[in-house]
This record gives C-alpha cells, sequence and structure tokens, in this order.
C-alpha cells in the first residue's frame, strides 16, 4: 500500500490539486449565482457564461488556437471587467453579506477594530433625540461599527469634535447649511455632519417615509453601522439596521436597542463573555449538540437550491477542463519547438 503510495504520489497530488481547484470555482460560481439570481443581469450573464464555455470547447476540441487564445487573453477578461462595471450594485449588496457574516462571527470579528460608543455618550445622544423629537426637527444619524464610514465622512464636513445635545440642535437647524445631510459617530465624536448618505432603493410599507428614512436604510445596507432617524413631519424616531426599520420608538426603547447593537462592539461583551462561562453546558452535550447543528446545516446545504449547484458545479469543471487543457497543449507545443529547434 505504502509503496504504492510513494510510487504514485504525483498523480495523487494532481488529483488532489484538481479537486481543491473544482471546488473553489465551484463555490465562486454559485455565489456569483446566489448574488445575480432574481436580477436584471441573470439571463445576460448566464448566457455569456455559457457562450465563452461553449466556444472555448469547441476550440479546444477542433484545436482553433488562435480562437482559443483570443477567447482568453481578451474576450473573457473584458467581458469580465465590463459585468463588474453593470453588476456593482449586486456585487456591492454581496460584499455587505460578507461583512455582516464575519461580524456576527465571535472568532473572526476578533481580527476588525470595532468602533466603541460609550454609554454616557448614549445618554447624551438620546437626550438629543428626544428634543429634536419635540421640536420636529428632521434629524440622521449614522454609529460607525465594524465597517468604516470614511468614504461616507468624506462627503461632508469633518467636525471631530465631542458629542452634545446642543451641537446636535444646532447642526439639524433648518437655518444652518448642514441640516440635510447626515452625521456620523465614530468612538464617542461627531467625525462628519452634512453628509450623502446612499438611499435605499426597497418598497417602504408607508409612503409617509421620505428620502431621509430612505438614506437611513441605505447606508445600513451598505455597511453594518446603525442608523437613527427623526421625522420632520411628525416628530417619530426611528432605527435602521441591516436594511431593517424600527419606527414610532420613544427615548427609553431607542436607549435599549443602542444598547443591545453597540454594546457587544465595546469592552463590557468581553466581560459578560466570561460571566457566562461558569454556566456553559457539559463538554459532552455541548459537543452532541455542535454535531447536530452541524449535520442539520450540511443537510440543509446539500438540498437547498440542488438544482443550481449541480449546474455551477458542471460549469466550474468545463471551465477548469478547458483551462486545464489549454496549459496541457501549450506546454506540448513549448517541447516541440525545443525539440525543433536545439
Amino acid at each position: 500500500m505504502w509503496t504504492w503510495i510513494v510510487e504514485h504520489h504525483q498523480d495523487i497530488l494532481k488529483v488532489i490539486r484538481a479537486v481543491v481547484e473544482i471546488l473553489i470555482l465551484w463555490a465562486i460560481a454559485f455565489y456569483v449565482y446566489k448574488a445575480l439570481h432574481n436580477t436584471k443581469v441573470t439571463r445576460v450573464v448566464v448566457a455569456i457564461a455559457i457562450a465563452i464555455v461553449a466556444i472555448g470547447a469547441i476550440s479546444l476540441l477542433l484545436r482553433l488556437d488562435v480562437l482559443f487564445s483570443l477567447l482568453i487573453k481578451i474576450f473573457t477578461p473584458s467581458i469580465a471587467i465590463a459585468l463588474a462595471i453593470v453588476c456593482q450594485p449586486e456585487l456591492r449588496e454581496v460584499l455587505a453579506h460578507i461583512m455582516e457574516q464575519i461580524n456576527e462571527n465571535r472568532w473572526l470579528s476578533r481580527f476588525f477594530s470595532p468602533s466603541k460608543v460609550d454609554d454616557e455618550v448614549t445618554n447624551v445622544f438620546c437626550q438629543a433625540i428626544e428634543k429634536l423629537a419635540n421640536k420636529r426637527i428632521g434629524a440622521l444619524f449614522a454609529f460607525e461599527r465594524r465597517d468604516n464610514l470614511g468614504a461616507i465622512a468624506d462627503t461632508g464636513v469633518k467636525l471631530d469634535s465631542q458629542f452634545s445635545d446642543a451641537l446636535a440642535l444646532t447642526l439639524f437647524n433648518t437655518r444652518t447649511p448642514l441640516h440635510d445631510g447626515g452625521l456620523v459617530i465614530a468612538n464617542n465624536r461627531i467625525v462628519a455632519a452634512g453628509c450623502i448618505f446612499p438611499v435605499s432603493k426597497q418598497e417602504l410599507p408607508d409612503r409617509t417615509l421620505g428620502l431621509r428614512h430612505r438614506a437611513g436604510l441605505g447606508i445600513t445596507e451598505t455597511s453594518d453601522c446603525i442608523a437613527v432617524i427623526v421625522s420632520e413631519e411628525t416628530g417619530c424616531i426611528a432605527l435602521a439596521y441591516s436594511g431593517k426599520l424600527e419606527r414610532n420608538l420613544n427615548v427609553n426603547m431607542l436607549k435599549n436597542r443602542l444598547g443591545n447593537f453597540l454594546s457587544p462592539y465595546n469592552d463590557s461583551s468581553q466581560e459578560h463573555e466570561d460571566s457566562l462561562s461558569s454556566t456553559r453546558p457539559p463538554f459532552k452535550e455541548k459537543f452532541q449538540s455542535l454535531h447536530q447543528a452541524w449535520r442539520t446545516r450540511i443537510k440543509k446545504y446539500v438540498t437547498e437550491q440542488w438544482q443550481a449547484k449541480l449546474i455551477c458545479f458542471v460549469l466550474a469543471f468545463t471551465v477548469w477542463f478547458v483551462v486545464d487543457q489549454s496549459f496541457v497543449n501549450n506546454s506540448d507545443l513549448q517541447q516541440e519547438i525545443r525539440r525543433s529547434h536545439p
């Protein structure tokens, strides 16, 4: 057995490399499909992918080396760049979803330095929100968490000042030039005011919600920040997170929600986690629960959207085979040249 493995270790390594490459290509193809599923460009992307694979396979079978070279070196990169430009909103949603998954992961999130907001700043902020709501002054705030909002802050006026209710009332006064934009808060300080937030395109349940609420939703769709909105017409307080909107909050509800969202990003979360260590279940029960959870997750992953996964696997294998054969043909051509010109 060991003798056979030693003799054929090169072939075994080739098979392992091929399997890994095909699985990586399959994962990329499937996640691209999920990102573009039910969008306007889905049919275009699928048609282009099928056309490229078909032309590449025919070129290899008929040994149309010039056509294959043009396809690999010129047409495919150009089409990929064009699709990246056309599908920019969908790609942004994919990246935002990936960052959301990282932030929810307790281990991966440790590699990202969070923006901190103390309880004192939260209390002062809620007092300012109460005054803005009572006076029906429209306002829009964004609390930075793990995703950096530097690009958003660059669209406004940099302040780098301590937060206070008087400053918030002044900035959102209708007679000041910065009242139309949003205010970014990070590390207990006001970073910038009058910022332009991305506007959400999703359908809102109430037509009375205006551009300010859409901007609050939009910035939470492209980052993990928390947005707080005060309606100018009704004085109602709303909170946005992950593209979701909670409306008609009072000050106490807002303070609790901000504490729930911002406390996992403070140092107190580690102390809370340590305090729960004594109440954790025994290792055997924990292992059984993890085993059952992974079985359910794997079963769901295999059976869910299996038709799309099968098509993506066939596409990934075809792409791998076409590219692999191109390398084989190039190496054979180089060997022939070396033999003819010793």
